[in-house]
């Protein structure tokens, strides 16, 4: 702290007396673009006292005082200047000044090379591979970016292939008739956007969970019209063979046109010559054949 007031006393002295470069205290380290930063605080890396210091020079080398057998920072470095002059810019400013409660102390240096160093002026390698850093962090959030619209396209297109959700229809609404001065809006069309997502989650692993669905052929489906065809899509139930009255209800809930057209009476239920299976994905039959659900296409 005493060398921090010497050199702030002398700044002042001079100031005070207007005296000239050539006369000043710093005209005795012309030979050197070396200073010493004395304070740092430990979390500080190369880059960030680069950052500091540019501010009154190019820096060309930096050299961050670290433990042999840690590595980690002794809180004080070296630093060279591309233009000397720089360097009293930096002493007279940088001197006394305060960084993440740490106060710095700056000085005139005579730096000698480490025999382990391998160049003298490190900053643009240093920077380089500060800069490779930065790039991949934003390669990694373009990536983010682009997964998520590519994921947001194909939900899109799996809704122009299927029926709208509920939610979606309310989303659609709320976008083209809601009062676009309402502060409200966008929140609004983003809680109904989760929405959305969690009804889609809601359905798929409904998907996973049961692949196929039960298909009953009745006796009656010979000689029938297109109307009652007799195909009975009883659930998804492949153990049971004779579905109930619940099962029945609960399967027309959300038949596809073909299979509304092709649902037979309850009262030709109990007459089951054979069951088949559908692949409730592509919408075809797996095992079996039924003349009149092809007729129904």
């Amino acid at each position: 702290m005493n060398a921090i007031r010497q050199t702030q006393a002398l700044n002042k002295r001079e100031l005070e007396n207007a005296v000239p470069p050539e006369a000043s205290w710093h005209a005795d380290y012309r030979d050197t673009a070396y200073i010493y930063i004395g304070g740092l605080p430990f979390d500080l890396s190369e880059g960030d006292i680069i950052t500091i210091f540019s501010q009154y020079g190019e820096p060309v080398h930096v050299d961050l005082i670290r433990d042999k057998e840690t590595g980690k920072s002794r809180g004080f470095a070296f630093l060279k200047y591309e233009d000397q002059r720089s360097t009293d810019l930096a002493v007279d400013n940088l001197t006394g000044a305060t960084v993440l409660g740490r106060v710095l102390r700056v000085d005139h240096a005579r730096y000698k090379k480490r025999d382990n160093e391998e160049e003298e002026d490190n900053v643009a390698k240093l920077m380089g591979e500060t800069t490779d850093r930065n790039a991949r962090v934003e390669d990694t959030d373009d990536e983010r970016r682009h997964k998520k619209r590519r994921s947001s396209d194909s939900r899109e297109d799996e809704a122009r292939s299927r029926p709208l959700l509920k939610e979606e229809r309310e989303l659609q609404e709320l976008m083209m008739n809601h009062d676009d001065e309402d502060p409200m809006k966008e929140y609004l069309i983003e809680e109904k956007k989760e929405e959305i997502a969690r009804a889609l989650e809601r359905d798929q692993a409904a998907i996973t969970a049961i692949t196929a669905i039960v298909i009953t052929i009745t006796e009656m489906g010979i000689d029938l019209a297109l109307e009652n065809a007799g195909i009975a899509v009883i659930g998804h139930y492949p153990g049971k063979s004779v579905p109930t009255e619940t099962d029945h209800r609960q399967a027309e809930k959300n038949l596809t046109r073909r299979d509304r057209l092709c649902a037979p009476d309850p009262q030709y239920r109990e007459r089951i010559l054979k069951e088949t299976i559908v692949d409730d994905h592509r919408d075809q039959i797996i095992n079996g054949c039924c003349p009149s659900s092809s007729s129904s296409d």
